[in-house]
């Protein structure tokens, strides 16, 4: 009988690792899908729907063609609340037996970084209620200076330039604290957005006071709120959005398994080659994996490569031999606005609007979410009852 493997989430890394182990073993194995949410959804493109009704609509995909090419495939639309040795357990009651799984359940951020609407319909109404309290605002304050808050000031600055956008950080500069991230890539953010009229960056304040409840759950607050800091700053706003970028990972379902399992910080441990110590035919890769400090889509893909094909090597009858090398330095491509931004290349060169543009800056990636099948809109997918 041909083993069944479990891919619990279907966000960047959960998609890629089907879709190499689809190339690598084909139909020699049954594969499932498990995500709560009914669409892929690319949160490093969610900030600019906020303030672009009609690109919000896009970064909802539908998993159309997922597996077009696997028909033994399927989706389950569900939440997953724990995971035992051979088996996950639903949120209905039911559970989801495996030979293999991959957990790439990602990480939780608050909106509009990631939104924790789980279906397109949700997800639509919420950024456009964002957009009409944008179009009406006049002030707006982000608290965070990371690349979430800078990307965010971007966005309002360039497409709603009636908007006055306060941007406030702890840091001694923005970006303070980002992993593996260079001074020169600092100092060249910091004046990309001195240039920017109608934005201005607070350094070193720590925002202590009016921090509403449902800015602190949802990430925003649509009604007028005045942020004040331990150093005594004061800025009102109609709108304001907290970026501080604090993620948390998705591991909740995967504590379960027991003590060890995940590092102090919530993360998944694993070995080099993805693997859990305890639970070698247990995978993890993505946000929710301990496998590198930095976490970008870009690695998320490169983890699940890593995995799919250690998967595919023990399907196969064969050992997990591949292993992660986590990164020793950032790249990083921080879109500030639709034209530009700024760019760590490899080997610490930085560069400006036109790289940054040319790179992500101009379409953030969508496009090449969108598979011929998801455009036209056809293809089978089989969705569990």
């Amino acid at each position: 009988m041909a083993p069944h493997i479990v891919v619990l989430g279907g966000s960047l890394a959960g998609v890629n690792v089907i879709k190499r182990l689809e190339k690598a073993i084909g139909s020699s194995a049954n594969i499932t899908l498990i995500e709560e949410r009914d669409h892929f959804y690319i949160p490093y493109a969610a900030l600019r729907s906020v303030v672009d009704p009609k690109f919000a609509n896009t970064i909802w995909v539908p998993y159309t063609s997922l597996f077009k090419n696997l028909p033994n495939g399927k989706v389950v639309q569900a939440r997953a609340v724990a995971i035992h040795e051979k088996q996950v357990v639903l949120a209905n009651g039911s559970a989801i037996d495996f030979d293999y799984l991959v957990i790439a359940t990602g990480s939780k951020m608050p909106a509009p970084g990631k939104t924790q609407k789980v279906t397109k319909a949700e997800g639509i109404k919420e950024s456009t209620a964002v957009y009409n309290a944008l179009k009406s605002a006049k002030r707006v304050a982000i608290v965070g200076g990371g690349s979430v808050g800078i990307e965010l000031a971007g966005e309002l600055t360039t497409d709603m330039p009636h908007l006055q956008v306060d941007l406030i950080t702890s840091g001694a500069t923005v970006l303070d604290g980002a992993p593996k991230i260079l001074p020169t890539m600092i100092n060249a953010t910091t004046a990309r957005l001195a240039k920017i009229p109608n934005l201005k960056v607070h350094t070193g304040h720590r925002v202590s006071g009016g921090i509403t409840a449902d800015l602190a759950e949802n990430g925003y607050t649509l009604a007028p709120t005045t942020l004040t800091s331990d150093t005594g700053l004061s800025v009102s706003a109609d709108v304001a959005f907290l970026a501080t970028g604090i993620a948390r990972p998705n591991s909740d379902a995967a504590a379960a398994l027991g003590q060890g399992v995940l590092d102090a910080r919530g993360y998944v441990l694993t070995t080099k080659t993805g693997q859990l110590p305890a639970f070698p035919h247990i995978f993890a890769a993505g946000d929710v994996a301990a496998l590198d400090e930095i976490k970008t889509g870009m690695l998320a893909q490169k983890q699940a490569t890593l995995v799919a094909d250690n998967l595919a090597a023990l399907v196969k009858g064969g050992k997990a031999t591949k292993e992660y090398a986590a990164a020793t330095d950032a790249m990083m491509v921080l879109p500030i606005g639709r034209n530009g931004g700024t760019a760590q290349m490899p080997f610490g060169f930085i560069m400006g609007d036109r790289t940054a543009k040319m790179i992500k800056s101009g379409t953030l990636f969508v496009p090449m979410m969108w598979g011929p099948a998801e455009r036209e809109g056809s293809g089978g997918l089989k969705r569990a009852e």
